[in-house]
C-alpha cells in the first residue's frame, strides 16, 4: 500500500471504527476488507477476531463505569517492560513497580492538594504560603506591577511542574 492508500484506508477504519450500529460496522467492515486486498491478511487476523473488543458500537453496549482506556495500565506495562531484561532479578521488578506506585501515590497527593487549594480559595495563596515575598512586592513595586506579580504568584500554584530524569 502506498501512502495515498493507506490514509484512504485509514479513513475508511476510522469510519468504520466510529459507527455506533452494529449492522452498519459490520456492513463497513466488510467492505473495509474487500476494497483493501492488500490489508486483507490483516484485518482478518488482527482486527476480526478482537472487534468487540475495539469497534465503539460494542464498547458504548458494555458497562465500564466510565473507563475507555487502558493507557495508563499499558504505561505501567511498558515502563515494567523496559526495566526487565533476560538476567533480570525479581528485585529489580519489585522495585520498578513500587518506583511507579510511589510516583502515582505522590500525583494522588498533589492532585488532592490542587483541590483543597481551590476551596480554600485564590485570594489567600498570597499570605498562606508568599507572605515575605509580597511584603518585598509592596514595599519596592508600584500598585500596578505589583498586581501583576501577584496574579503570576497565585497562577503559579496551577502550574504541573515534573522532575526530569536526565539519564532518561
Amino acid at each position: 500500500m502506498n501512502t495515498v492508500q493507506f490514509n484512504e484506508f485509514l479513513k475508511d477504519f476510522y469510519t468504520c471504527y466510529n459507527t455506533m450500529v452494529i449492522d452498519i460496522f459490520k456492513s463497513r467492515f466488510e467492505v473495509l476488507k474487500s476494497k483493501y486486498a492488500a490489508a486483507t491478511s490483516y484485518i482478518k487476523r488482527q482486527l476480526e477476531p478482537c472487534q468487540m473488543k475495539w469497534a465503539v458500537c460494542y464498547i458504548n453496549n458494555q458497562f465500564t463505569a466510565g473507563a475507555n482506556s487502558t493507557q495508563q495500565i499499558k504505561s505501567f506495562n511498558k515502563k515494567i517492560h523496559n526495566c526487565i531484561r533476560v538476567n533480570s532479578f525479581l528485585m529489580t521488578l519489585v522495585k520498578e513497580i513500587q518506583k511507579l506506585l510511589d510516583q502515582e501515590s505522590e500525583y494522588t497527593r498533589v492532585e488532592k492538594y490542587k483541590r483543597q487549594i481551590l476551596m480554600v480559595g485564590v485570594v489567600t495563596i498570597l499570605k498562606t504560603f508568599f507572605n515575605s515575598l509580597n511584603a518585598i512586592v509592596d514595599e519596592y513595586l508600584t500598585d500596578p506591577a505589583s498586581i501583576c506579580i501577584r496574579k503570576q504568584i497565585q497562577k503559579c500554584f496551577f502550574y504541573d511542574a515534573y522532575k526530569l530524569d536526565p539519564t532518561n
